[in-house]
């Protein structure tokens, strides 16, 4: 159904589960870094209600998650397209991953194999991805991909101003158009 990335690549994506929610509260609870993570940790039933509600908008069509499997095929973190918006092309991403699970290639083997997904599948032609400005972690990861570009942050100056009210910390948003994306990679 999905674009193959690279043959003799292990794809680490794969649809939620039903113990997924148990697992994924557990390995965001109290991490390092926690005060990043957007995610409603309040308890394991919130965030197994929130896990559903997004399962739901799959199959409204306004996003898509999937879990991010380690290659000990251990579950290692979440990536979503949310507000995802056919007649503009676009859809915002966030990639979520345990801390055990940092820092060795998941994240941007994650992210390469959903906007796979979101520019070949869905034919997407924008992704945004808002991050927290104190996460310095995820704005040295973004950065490192030849793809993401920084817009021009007054373009989203009330979204910024959204988010900021939401989660009381400032935000930048990067963007990842299509057209660079396949250049950068060279999968045209």
């Amino acid at each position: 159904m999905y674009p193959i990335i690279q043959k003799g690549v292990l794809h680490v994506l794969r649809p939620i589960q039903t113990d997924d929610a148990t697992i994924l509260y557990h390995l965001f609870c109290g991490e390092k870094g926690g005060s990043f993570l957007d995610l409603p940790l309040g308890s394991p039933n919130t965030f197994a209600r929130w896990l559903n509600e997004v399962q739901a908008g799959e199959l409204l069509g306004f996003c898509l998650s999937r879990v991010i499997m380690s290659k000990q095929d251990r579950v290692a973190g979440l990536v979503i397209l949310s507000s995802i918006d056919q007649a503009a092309r676009t859809a915002e991403m966030g990639t979520w991953l345990g801390l055990s699970y940092r820092g060795i290639g998941l994240n941007h083997q994650a992210k390469q194999e959903m906007l796979e997904i979101a520019f070949g599948s869905l034919g997407l032609d924008k992704i945004l991805l808002w991050i927290a400005d104190k996460n310095i972690p995820a704005t040295k990861a973004i950065k490192k991909l030849p793809f993401v570009t920084i817009p021009e942050q007054e373009l989203y100056s009330n979204e910024k101003k959204h988010r900021q009210f939401l989660f009381s910390q400032p935000f930048t948003v990067y963007e990842i158009h299509k057209d660079l994306y396949f250049l950068k990679t060279k999968r045209w």
